[in-house]
């Protein structure tokens, strides 16, 4: 190969984002959101520190469309992968609402963490979206699903 070729290669690769590492299989929102852990509607009030590749981001959760059972759950965070963490990373602006579903985590002695990553359900808001925003039905006969009757925590 000449070395403009090289070099045009080299340069290419440079400028595309990779994210090879990160990749999710098509869904539909209400697949996503029916698969998930927990799907809620939540104002991130900061972008908080990011550890070992995951941010922190202090949240106000402002309803709880779906959730699993879970013990001692933190719902004054939301933990999302970096662009660092593999190239799955998550960015949500502060002071603004959105709709997220994704995964809970347990670390032994510790608070369950909500997590998310690119592959989940991130519903951008203008503004709160609870008296307006209608989640998708799932087919589940498990009791513990919610998806029907939102927990809302604070209309404001």
């Amino acid at each position: 190969m000449s070395r403009s070729v090289c070099f045009a290669l080299l340069v290419l690769a440079g400028i595309i984002p990779s994210d090879s590492a990160c990749s999710c299989l098509f869904q539909t929102i209400q697949q996503i959101f029916c698969k998930a852990d927990f799907a809620g509607a939540f104002r991130i009030e900061d972008n908080g520190p990011v550890i070992d590749g995951t941010r922190v981001y202090e949240v106000e959760m402002l309803a709880m469309y779906r959730t699993v059972s879970v013990k001692h759950l933190d719902t004054e965070k939301l933990y999302a992968p970096t662009a660092i963490g593999g190239g799955c990373g998550v960015i949500f602006r502060p002071d603004a609402y959105y709709i997220v579903s994704g995964y809970y985590y347990q670390n032994p002695g510790q608070l369950t963490q909500m997590r998310t990553s690119r592959c989940s359900l991130k519903i951008f808001w203008p503004h709160h979206p609870v008296p307006i925003y209608v989640p998708p039905d799932c087919d589940t006969t498990e009791l513990e699903i919610k998806s029907d009757r939102p927990i809302v925590f604070q209309v404001k």
